[in-house]
């Protein structure tokens, strides 16, 4: 069984900031790492590396212009009972998938 790590993260870009959001799968046991993170970012277009970590804060790798992202709330979805992992996306492709053929 997978659990789900969605976070939230400040994109400071050319003094712009954006709030966004994003999320990779887990195994049951395993703990979010910074690996995993900076394979999201990679995943989303962002080349980074850890620059603070305490407060998870990535910065560029070679990328012009510079940015840096600021993870600012992580959560763990089903992990327990009351928390079940519904794999939303998996849901939406199906639901079309049934109306088409309907």
């Amino acid at each position: 069984m997978k659990k789900e790590c969605l976070f939230y993260f400040k994109l400071n870009k050319d003094g712009e900031i954006k709030l966004l959001r994003a999320n990779f799968m887990l195994d049951q046991n395993a703990e979010p790492t910074v690996a995993d993170f900076i394979r999201c970012f990679r995943r989303l277009g962002y080349d980074t590396e850890l620059s603070g970590r305490l407060s998870l804060t990535f910065r560029t790798t070679n990328t012009t212009p510079a940015y840096i992202i600021e993870v600012t709330k992580v959560t763990i979805r089903g992990e327990t009972e009351e928390t079940p992992f519904i794999d939303w996306e998996r849901q939406a492709i199906l639901k079309e998938l049934l109306q088409l053929n309907a």
